[in-house]
């Protein structure tokens, strides 16, 4: 079906392609919208009442965005888990074709999408340093990685975190991992640090292919209970501030203010945030990692880094996705010693 023109529409040339008659398929319907009652049999499973209202909702990062009021213009949303995903909202689709996007909850906006598989590349980046394995070995990580001081960054190795495919807006087909630096005497909150680091640049690299430069604070929302060290991390990173969501059911929020939106006129108010801001002592030393780890992950990748929103140049509407141009080369991997 069609999710980027807001049509609510099948797509009838794939639909003849594949041999599917469109009179066998139901019709498709746009998010906010009553799809009908509850079923009888089905409110009686449930223990609920008769004929209440189903709404139509989102997938479950439209729902988080939904949650926090995520609008053109407004604080766009990172998603720290197994995946980090940066949610962002725009008055009109953004024609580049390197990220991911589709039609937003409320009509007339469209949601962009940047992804990297930052949980995953946490944890591999802890098991290759020695911490382990799991929560508790990526915990260790970001502790030790926190303890490390502005002085002791020089010589950091460069983590490129990419150990699977990647979605848009790099679309890897396969692994592109690097740990780079083999400094025998690398002191190890510098070395943990310089792990932590390759995968928040990377963080860095997808929301800034995904958000304005004016958007210079952002909602972030993961499993870091009230620790303050990953948070920190980030912003230092980022150079921006953020606002740590601690709430972590923020799809099922959103879902519930829908329904409250739509059937009781009601505005569900955004769950609390903390700020969390940039700290200055910090600001040389990532500015000059940055553009070491820019050249060496294109090194890596054999890419170019992905444009930013506001620096990229509009392509014809009928533009479909494109690959990034460059093919990619294997996989490079070097170990660090600490």
């Amino acid at each position: 079906m069609a999710s980027t023109d807001g049509s609510c529409r099948w797509l009838d040339d794939v639909l003849h392609r594949l041999g599917i008659p469109p009179q066998q398929l139901p019709p498709v319907r746009p998010s906010l919208s009553v799809l009908g009652a509850l079923l009888p049999a089905t409110a009686d499973s449930l223990h609920l009442p008769h004929g209440i209202p189903v709404l139509v909702g989102s997938a479950d990062t439209p729902a988080a965005s939904y949650a926090l009021g995520t609008q053109p213009g407004g604080r766009p949303l990172l998603i720290m888990g197994t995946t980090h995903v940066v949610s962002n909202a725009l008055d009109a689709p953004d024609h580049r074709a390197t990220a991911l996007q589709r039609v937003d909850v409320r009509a007339g906006r469209w949601l962009i999408n940047g992804v990297i598989n930052g949980g995953d590349a946490l944890a591999y980046g802890a098991q290759r340093l020695g911490y382990g394995h799991g929560d508790v070995a990526v915990e260790a990580l970001v502790g030790v990685a926190f303890s490390a001081e502005p002085g002791q960054m020089a010589q950091a190795p460069v983590f490129i975190p990419h150990i699977r495919p990647e979605r848009g807006p790099l679309w890897f087909a396969e692994p592109r991992t690097a740990l780079l630096g083999a400094i025998p005497d690398t002191a190890a909150p510098s070395a943990a640090r310089g792990v932590v680091e390759g995968v928040l640049f990377a963080d860095r690299m997808i929301i800034e292919s995904c958000i304005g430069e004016h958007q210079r604070t952002l909602y972030v929302s993961g499993a870091f209970g009230f620790e303050p060290q990953m948070p920190q991390l980030l912003s230092d990173v980022l150079e921006r501030d953020i606002l740590v969501v601690d709430e972590s059911h923020l799809p099922a929020i959103g879902a519930a203010a829908m329904c409250s939106e739509v059937l009781d006129g009601q505005t569900v108010s955004p769950p609390p945030a903390r700020r969390v801001q940039p700290r200055p002592q910090w600001r040389d030393i990532i500015a000059q990692r940055w553009e070491e780890y820019r050249q060496v992950w294109s090194s890596v990748t054999n890419t170019p880094p992905p444009s930013t929103l506001d620096d990229a140049t509009a392509t014809s509407t009928q533009a479909g996705p494109k690959p990034l141009a460059a093919p990619l080369p294997k996989t490079a991997t070097r170990s660090v010693r600490t």
